[in-house]
């Protein structure tokens, strides 16, 4: 059967060019692309029906597991169809909330007593993943037993394996400098690679320079949609303002997606509008779930719905609005938030509108000059259709490699790769530093079960003044065990410092002060910042042990390149001045 009309079987529409293009490169014996097409242009489809179509292993790795639940209804649905006369088809989710396996034969899901579970997680034919966890898995960690395999499975196989990267502009940073890295070392061992982003700014797409570029960023424009652009003046608020734009379009029969910078005006605006629909990053798995689930639901039906959320929802996920009313926020961010409205070209009189005038500072990724530009451009394109590419020169950003995240990849390649066994304890100490150098600590509402459990960053439990500083909240911790890769299971109230890595740091919040639907609103805040030390972060803890106040000190690196670099120059002077006096 050809290729176009094997798509359009299993999809059910007519390809368009990029996914034609796509078919092509990844049924070849060759495939290492960066892929670049507007959000809502079916980037998804362009690779996993080829892929299943002719018998690859196909790897998809996500940003976040926000991400992650959309993409397996999208792979579940391609599979049940092609698991027709007797194919079976298996797909694999891996990621920190849940690692399991799912089989399909004869158009339906057959139960774990027709097919062997216990299957290694690797041998799938999608496998689904985020990048911390396939990080993870890529460096052999895991069980003891079975960790090896992972990273044979990853180089070897009876299948072709095709490694996807979807919204690929969505690291910074430490994450970038493992992304890299990682990309570079799957290219180098001529494995098949593709990376698909809507919004890559030009200096990150520049570092993948030895992927083929197919750019239909100017050929496919996303389903229309009109731009409003509306400034705040006087003493209204972002939420108020945002509110009264929400309230005038509100039908039963239209779906809105409002979104804010911060969980705690997403939850204002919430309230304001009548607690609707809610979904933000404090929201523990099932209750995230639930509220995705329900979203797809009034879709499929044909229903409306109102819906307030953050960032949490921008990339990837598969909605399809008549209004995406946002707060202004970073030109990257604007133009993924604008793909869930009209994302298939059936939303009549569909717009995007913009609120506010100013980013805020600690999410700003532009500068001041380039925010006044982007304010202009907003204010002269209001109005007019909604163009991707009208915006795209805002959302230039610098690349900022962390040198210590290199060293710590390639020592760790080198291990579990090529046998240099001097690195061994770094691999033994099982820390694999993914995305950023600042822990996290898990809120609980039951520390024994783990309910409602919702992991943030330290950061965001600590206080930077003694007023804010709330003594009386325990922290526990459980410590990782080298001989047997975990961590302990017994959760004991921190009582020692030192690095925070590890030890698996937990919050127990009393079940009265937390709401399933609005999630972890107040966060406890038991650590006090105390000023850095070189390169560390240091963080305060009193708990009461057998009735006696005690100080534990709490250690993490921080993130602060130039800090870093200059902290580098002080101590080879120094070294100098040492090795000076040491000959005289």
């Amino acid at each position: 059967m050809p290729a176009i009309e094997k798509f359009k079987e299993i999809t059910t529409y007519e390809p368009n060019d990029m996914q034609r293009a796509m078919w092509q490169r990844v049924t070849s014996e060759d495939c290492a692309v960066l892929l670049k097409s507007p959000t809502g242009t079916g980037k998804t489809e362009s690779v996993l029906v080829p892929a299943l179509a002719s018998g690859r292993r196909l790897f998809m790795i996500y940003p976040t597991r926000s991400l992650v639940e959309d993409q397996i209804q999208r792979a579940e649905s391609v599979m049940l169809k092609l698991s027709d006369n007797g194919k079976q088809f298996s797909l694999v989710i891996d990621t920190g909330g849940e690692s399991r396996r799912r089989v399909f034969r004869n158009k339906k899901e057959i139960t774990d007593q027709q097919f062997n579970s216990r299957r290694h997680l690797y041998d799938g034919d999608v496998i689904i993943s985020t990048l911390d966890k396939f990080l993870y898995r890529f460096f052999g960690f895991g069980d003891e037993r079975k960790g090896y395999i992972f990273p044979f499975r990853i180089f070897h196989g009876l299948k072709r394996n095709l490694f996807v990267f979807d919204e690929a502009h969505a690291y910074e940073d430490t994450a970038f400098t493992n992304f890299l890295r990682l990309i570079k070392a799957l290219y180098i061992a001529n494995l098949d690679v593709v990376l698909m982003t809507a919004t890559m700014p030009k200096s990150y797409a520049a570092e993948f320079d030895f992927l083929e570029t197919v750019d239909f960023l100017a050929d496919q424009q996303p389903h229309a949609k009109t731009l409003k652009y509306r400034s705040i003046f006087g003493n209204l608020t972002i939420t108020d303002a945002i509110v009264s734009e929400t309230q005038s379009r509100i039908n039963d029969r239209k779906r809105l997606i409002v979104t804010v910078e911060t969980v705690e005006d997403a939850v204002k605006v919430w309230n304001k509008l009548g607690k609707p629909l809610l979904y933000h990053g404090r929201l523990d798995n099932s209750q995230r779930k639930k509220v995705y689930e329900d979203l797809k639901r009034r879709e499929q039906k044909g229903d409306g719905y109102l819906l307030v959320t953050t960032s949490a929802i921008e990339v990837g996920c598969d909605l399809n609005a008549d209004y995406l009313i946002t707060e202004f926020c970073n030109p990257a961010s604007l133009i993924q938030r604008a793909g869930r409205c009209n994302r298939r070209g059936d939303r009549s009189s569909a717009e995007v509108v913009v609120v506010g005038n100013k980013i805020k500072n600690f999410l700003r990724e532009i500068s001041e000059e380039q925010e006044v530009g982007f304010v202009e451009s907003l204010n002269r394109k209001s109005d007019s259709l909604f163009l991707p590419s009208d915006f795209l020169d805002f959302t230039q950003r610098g690349v900022a490699f962390d040198y210590r995240a290199e060293i710590m990849f390639d020592m760790l390649f080198e291990y579990v790769y090529q046998s240099r066994l001097e690195n061994k304890p770094l691999h033994d100490k099982g820390l694999v530093v993914t995305r950023s150098w600042e822990p996290t600590i898990t809120l609980t509402t039951d520390k024994s079960r783990m309910h409602n459990a919702v992991s943030v960053p330290i950061s965001r439990c600590t206080a930077y003044t003694d007023k804010d500083w709330q003594k009386g909240v325990k922290v526990y911790a459980r410590y990782f065990n080298k001989y047997g890769n975990e961590y302990d299971v017994v959760l004991r109230e921190l009582e020692y410092g030192g690095f925070a890595y590890f030890r698996d740091l937990v919050i127990e919040v009393p079940k009265e002060t937390f709401d399933a639907q609005i999630g972890y609103l107040d966060l406890p805040k038991p650590f006090l910042h105390a000023f850095p030390v070189g390169y560390k972060e240091r963080l305060l803890y009193q708990p009461m042990i057998n009735g006696d106040e005690r100080k534990v000190w709490l250690h993490y690196l921080r993130w602060a390149p130039e800090a870093v670099e200059q902290e580098i120059v002080e101590d080879a002077e120094t070294d100098n001045e040492d090795s000076d006096e040491t000959e005289e």
